[in-house]
């Protein structure tokens, strides 16, 4: 298991395929009752992205990222730009702290520790979208007010959802279709719970 988080690479095209998978256990009886018992807590998910093209240091990236996961063997983390910011509460003020961490929870349920690639979106002082000249994040996700928030005021970060994941294939197939463009056809993730 890693922290890893895949590359934001050029050249994704859109829409991107997602879907989840329910696995249940389905008994029929005799007289046509059916007793029903699901397999996991949450769906499986699965993604399929397609890139139209790598330069040369997407490429590059790509091909380290999926051999240093030794293909489907290492899972990591997987922003899906295509869904919604999560919204988490991060404190409440005290009107004397200034400090409050971000805890980024990946869909398994593992706290991650390595923040300083996921920026967080917004920050929201009760349902205020605070200006970023009135705090600051540390690499580590600290966000770090200018003035306290005031007694009882709820601390909101808002930020992209993580899901762990690993390669769907033992194979990465990329293709130079142009000198030093290639192409990715098919890259499957594939949910780890």
């Amino acid at each position: 298991m890693s922290d890893a988080l895949f590359p934001a690479l050029d050249g994704l095209t859109y829409p991107t395929g997602n879907a989840a998978e329910f696995v249940t256990l389905l008994q029929r009886t005799a007289g046509g009752n059916e007793t029903r018992a699901k397999y996991y807590a949450a769906p499986i998910r699965h993604w399929h992205l397609e890139y139209s093209f790598l330069d040369l240091v997407d490429y590059a990236l790509m091909t380290a990222f999926y051999t240093a996961r030794v293909g489907p063997l290492q899972s990591f983390l997987f922003i899906d730009t295509a869904e919604d910011l999560e919204l988490a509460l991060i404190g409440t003020g005290d009107g004397a702290e200034d400090d409050f961490s971000v805890l980024r929870v990946a869909d398994s349920g593992a706290v991650v520790t390595d923040n300083s690639l996921l920026p967080t979106i917004a920050i929201y002082l009760d349902a205020v979208l605070q200006d970023p000249a009135d705090y600051t994040i540390s690499a580590d996700d600290v966000v770090t007010f200018n003035t306290p928030p005031a007694f009882s005021v709820l601390v909101w970060a808002q930020y992209a959802p993580l899901h762990r994941v690993r390669f769907d294939s033992a194979t990465l197939s990329l293709n130079e279709f142009i000198h030093q463009l290639w192409a990715a056809k098919q890259i499957d993730l594939v949910g780890v719970l």
